[in-house]
Order: structure tokens, then sequence, then C-alpha cells
């Protein structure tokens, strides 16, 4: 029997429970905090804190079980838990830089799987703990932890409370709220877990599903040193109003060679084409026909499918996200989409909250915000530059404005601060008039000033005939055009 001093255990304990808690949540950093003034004598500093932590739990977690490793620990199974959860901590932040790298490099390389630099040196430090489980298991787990971190702060920018919320929310969806239990056997078993994105018109719901799809888990393989695909590869996403009616099922399901007119080979689809661990992303998922929405429900009851004009079945291994602004218990109750394909999609429910919530909870998200955009679009530039184009931007926003178009909105307003300045563009603030009232008056201000071209009247006709309908087929239909030149005007820039 291993015997471990009260106050050393009190610290590993406490290691533990950093360790398993959600790095989004209030309960992580007050493990951190506890840690560093009960344990380290140290003011608890946001930058440093997992670091030292880290530091301290690898000396102490080396003078307990060197060198026989976790295996040959003797004590009982609640004390051996806590001390591999803080061993397993120290490793993992050991190499923290490391992956981030790796994860920057990988992100900017396409087209292939990059070899990890760094395998060999993390292998030993996990050969030498003798743990239980596969040591190329909890490399594939270190690595998705720091891709989800990763990923999420850069799709999932903000410091209001809902937007803290929602980055807790999204590392749930990946790791599940018992991360030991992820570790042993959950990790294989995600996909029957999908996700249903809720909110407004450009809230970020395709940020947040990217930020899902770039953190899935990818086996790593000891012996080439190598993930199994790129994080780049196993996210694929398509918006289902993009597409004509008609060839919906044949883009989800894929089909085959000569099943319809056109059909010149055979195509694997998007279901096809997700990779084994990957994620499929469908936003605008209301816009289903009721055809389409009866296979995809047997892909998620079975897991099977079958390619248009093919008796071949197929298995979907993939992970589903699907997303809409739609009220899908309207659409239930109008008979347009099914009530048991809607429960099978919203297993897991994520509401995005809108910009609105976001500037009520935080004033200073504004700032936060704008700095964000600016420093993307204009890139490396003076600090002075930044600031200026700051100050131009939040002058130019007046305080109860209501942002219906959400972050794609709020964008659109910066980009256009950059190129014409503050008084580029009137913005009228929404108070208790409808979104289509503003709307109607903006148009009716343009036509009887004469004021667009042709083009530009068409453009807007288009996004206006777009917003009440809600996809290119159906806009095509009313205005007697190709769904392809609808598609072009809705998404000419606003002039």
């Amino acid at each position: 029997m291993t015997n471990i001093a009260p106050k050393t255990l009190e610290f590993l304990s406490l290691v533990s429970s950093a360790a398993l808690a959600n790095p989004f949540s209030e309960a992580r950093d007050l493990f951190d905090t506890q840690i560093v003034q009960n344990y380290l004598g140290q003011k608890a500093n946001r930058e440093n804190t997992a670091e030292l932590v880290a530091r301290e739990a690898q000396r102490v977690v080396q003078e307990i079980i060197h060198p026989l490793g976790l295996k040959k620990f003797e004590s009982p199974p609640k004390i051996k838990q806590i001390v591999a959860d803080a061993a397993l901590f120290a490793v993992f932040h050991k190499f923290i830089d490391e992956f981030d790298k790796y994860i920057e490099l990988q992100n900017s390389t396409s087209g292939k799987c990059l070899p990890l630099p760094f395998a060999e040196k993390i292998l030993t430090d996990l050969k030498q703990l003798n743990l239980d489980f596969p040591n190329a298991h909890v490399v594939a787990l270190f690595f998705q932890m720091r891709r989800a971190f990763f990923f999420i702060n850069r799709y999932v920018s903000g410091q209001s409370a809902p937007v803290r919320s929602l980055r807790e929310r999204l590392w749930r969806s990946l790791f599940t709220h018992d991360l030991r239990a992820y570790l042993k056997t959950l990790h294989r078993n995600m996909e029957s877990f999908p996700i249903l994105l809720l909110g407004e018109t450009g809230v970020g719901k395709s940020q947040a599903a990217a930020a899902l799809g770039r953190s899935a888990y990818i086996p790593f393989d000891e012996k080439s040193g190598q993930f199994e695909a790129s994080f780049l590869d196993i996210y694929l996403s398509a918006n289902i109003s993009e597409y004509p009616e008609t060839l919906v099922e044949s883009e989800l399901f894929g089909h085959k060679k000569g099943s319809f007119t056109g059909a010149v080979e055979n195509y694997a689809g998007l279901l096809g084409r997700t990779h084994l661990n990957g994620v499929l992303f469908l936003d605008e998922i209301g816009e289903l026909s009721l055809p389409v929405q009866v296979k995809l429900l047997r892909v998620l009851q079975e897991r099977m499918y079958s390619p248009v004009g093919s008796h071949e079945q197929r298995r979907f291994s993939g992970r589903l996200v699907s997303a809409t602004n739609a009220n899908m218990f309207n659409r239930i109750a109008q008979g347009e989409f099914r009530a048991d394909l809607y429960y099978r999609l919203a297993s897991d429910i994520i509401e995005i909250p809108s910009l609105r919530e976001r500037f009520a909870a935080a004033p200073a998200e504004k700032r936060l915000l704008t700095e964000r955009i600016l420093n993307r679009l204009l890139g490396e530039t003076s600090p002075e530059q930044i600031e200026n184009s700051l100050e131009l931007v939040l002058q130019s926003i007046p305080e109860n404005y209501n942002w219906p178009g959400n972050l794609r909105e709020f964008e659109q307003r910066v980009r256009s601060v950059i190129l014409h300045g503050p008084d580029s563009i009137a913005m009228t603030p929404l108070t208790g008039r409808s979104q289509n009232a503003d709307h109607d008056d903006t148009l009716k201000t343009a036509w009887e000033s004469v004021r667009w071209t042709a083009d530009e009247l068409l453009a807007h006709y288009a996004r206006s005939a777009y917003a009440k309908l809600g996809s290119f087929e159906k806009v095509a239909q009313r205005l007697e055009l190709d769904w392809r030149t609808v598609k072009k005007w809705v998404h000419v820039e606003k002039m």
C-alpha cells in the first residue's frame, strides 16, 4: 500500500477535479484558483495557472508512482483514479504548446494528414505511466481536447454570459458531462447523439457546427505516428436550401449511374463521403421534403441508407449536426415536418444566442467583437490603425439597434465603415416596429428616389423574396428563374 500524505492527496484530488471539469465552466476556474492559492502559495493568474498546476502535479505524481507506473501502484481504486487523473493532466499540459503548433500547421495544410512531430516524446511519457488503456487512445483524446478548445474559442468569440454558456454547452456535446466515461467507452458512440442548432439568421450556427466538426475524435496510429485523418477532412457541410428540391435526395444519399437523367456516373453523396469518425452538418434542415425526411429518419434509426436508383445497403457512421432558424413546432403542426424525425435530430439541442442578447448581457461585447473582426479583416497592421477603425465602427452603431441580421449584419457594418467611413449607411433602430416594416420603408424610399440600378433592384427583390419564401428553389419557381440565378442575386453584396 502506497502512503500519500493528506495534504498531497487533497492537492491531487483538486487537480483531478480540474482535469475532469469543463474548461469553459466557472467550476474549472474555481478549482484552478483553489489549487494555486491553497497549495502553490501564489495568486491565481488566468494566463499561467494551468501551467503551474501541471508542473506541480507532475512532480508529485512522479514521486508517488515512479518507476512502477499506475498499474502497479498499490492503493484503493478511488485514490488510484485520482492519481491517474492528475498524471494525465500533467502530461497533457506538458505538450499543450506543441499541440497548438501542430493544430495551426495542419489547419493551414489541406490535402494531407501531417505526422505528429512529438509523437515519440508523448508516447514515452505515457508508457512510463503504465496506464490501463492504450497510449494511442490517450494521444487521440488529448488531441481532440486541444482541438476542441482551439476551435470553440476561434469560432465562438465573446465574453458575455450567453457566449460563455454556449462554449460550455459545445464542449459537453463533444465530451459529455463525464470525461472519464467518454475516455473509456463513449468516444465510440457519439454518432448516436445528433445535434440540432437553433437560432435566428446570422447568429453563427454554421460557425458552431464547424467548431463541433473540426473537434471530432480521430484515432491515432502509434506505429506511423499519425492520426487516421486530418481534422480538415472529417467535417462536411451543406445548406439544404441551396439545392433544387429534385436533387436534394441525390446530394444526401448519392446515386447510381443511370438512375435519372444526368446521372452519368456513380455519386457517393454527402452521407457516403462523411468520414468514419466525421461530422456532417446540414443547414436549413427544415427545408427537407417529406419523402427525404423519411429516408433521413431511417439513417438515424438504423444507420443504413441506399443511394438513389440502388438497393445496395450502406452504413452512415458519422455524427449528424443540423440547424434551422424555423419554428419547427409550427412546421410539424402544419404537416411540413415529421415529429419523429425532429425528435431524432433533437437529442441534443443547442440554442445560439442572438446579438441582441449578447449586447444586453455585456455592452463591452460590442468592442470585443469589433476588434476581433478588424484583426481578421485588416491582418497585420499597426495597433493604432486597429484602434482608429475600432472607434469609427463603435461611433457608427446606435445604442438601441436590434441587429436583425445578427453577426452577419454586424460584420457587414464593420466592412462598410472600413471602406466608406462611419456615415456610409444610415441605420434606423428597430424600436417596436417589425423587421419587414423597416425593410418595406427602405424599398419605398429607394424606389421613389430612383436610387437603384436595374441590377441593384433585382438583387434587392431576390433577397426580399428569399427572406419570405426561405429557399432558392421556391424563389426560382415564383420568379420563373433558374435557381442558380436566384442564388447569384441573393448573394450579391449589398450596395
